[in-house]
């Protein structure tokens, strides 16, 4: 037997505990307590979760039947900072049918914050984003609580988080949350385009020049290029546009529309071009 076997063997029977006990088998609570208390979330919070379980004092109510994936709370070392506390869950309601649930259960003095979640442009109009997630956002003044609900359809299933936000700065945000975002001017709003039913649209940016707006939207659908632009035409004809002219080629398809604005005379073009998915753009600009 070899030094370094029998230098091994010495020190092993030398150091019983390290050779015989074993660490307690890590689980995923332990793994999601590491990464959220080391993820930089300043104000020395602390990350709390909870496999499978709702906290006794979450004080809002599930659909019944619910499965209940786990909760993460948030609870952070200063006192201007809110406690964050979100419970995952599925169930077998549809997104619609989940929201109505807590429009309903929570009670008096809950309300529904009639701003949505598009942020001060969502009434910029043209290309309406097919979004998988619904939100909807119920607030009280007293005591000062924030309840956000978001769900999305995967695999069938409806999955859904219930955030609730109270202390620190919350009080604060509720002054500000019936505040509707400002009415852009008329130059910078195009109509609604909503998607045909089983499309999917996202939206890819756009901009605005002087007194033009461009917006430009990825559109997924079974629909053909030249069944697609019909969809939209029909929605740009009952805004008041007319069709004026148009282009097409083996990739594009162009459409020229005139229409007035705020009694100006204003120029559209509805663009769809390649294969699905395809690429749409929705132009305006005064006419000259």
């Amino acid at each position: 037997m070899s030094l370094k076997t029998l230098t091994l063997l010495g020190l092993l029977a030398f150091t019983p505990a390290l050779a015989q006990s074993t660490p307690a088998t890590p689980t995923a609570t332990d793994l999601l307590q590491r990464v959220f208390n080391s993820d930089g979330l300043g104000g020395g919070t602390r990350t709390e979760v909870l496999l499978g379980r709702v906290p006794a004092d979450f004080g809002i109510k599930l659909p019944p039947g619910s499965r209940v994936v786990g909760t993460v709370s948030q609870v952070p070392g200063r006192e201007d900072l809110p406690v964050n506390t979100t419970v995952y869950f599925d169930t077998s309601l549809t997104p619609k049918q989940t929201l109505a649930f807590f429009a309903g259960s929570l009670g008096s003095g809950w309300k529904e914050a009639p701003q949505d979640l598009e942020g001060p442009f969502g009434n910029q109009g043209g290309f309406v984003p097919s979004l998988s997630v619904s939100n909807r956002i119920f607030y009280r003044q007293s005591p000062a609580q924030l309840v956000q609900v978001s769900t999305q359809i995967t695999r069938g299933v409806t999955q859904v988080s219930v955030r609730k936000q109270q202390g620190g700065e919350t009080e604060r945000m509720l002054a500000f949350i019936e505040v509707r975002p400002p009415l852009l001017p008329a130059s910078q709003r195009l109509p609604r385009l909503v998607a045909p039913a089983g499309s999917t649209i996202t939206p890819q940016g756009g901009g605005s020049s002087g007194d033009g707006l461009t917006q430009q939207a990825r559109v997924e659908t079974k629909l053909d290029r030249q069944a697609l632009v019909e969809h939209y035409a029909a929605q740009l004809r009952a805004a008041g546009w007319k069709l004026v002219n148009q282009a097409v080629t083996d990739q594009v398809m162009t459409t020229i529309w005139s229409f007035t604005q705020d009694g100006k005379e204003r120029v559209g073009l509805l663009i769809i071009g390649g294969r699905t998915p395809y690429t749409a753009t929705l132009m305006t600009q005064t006419s000259r």
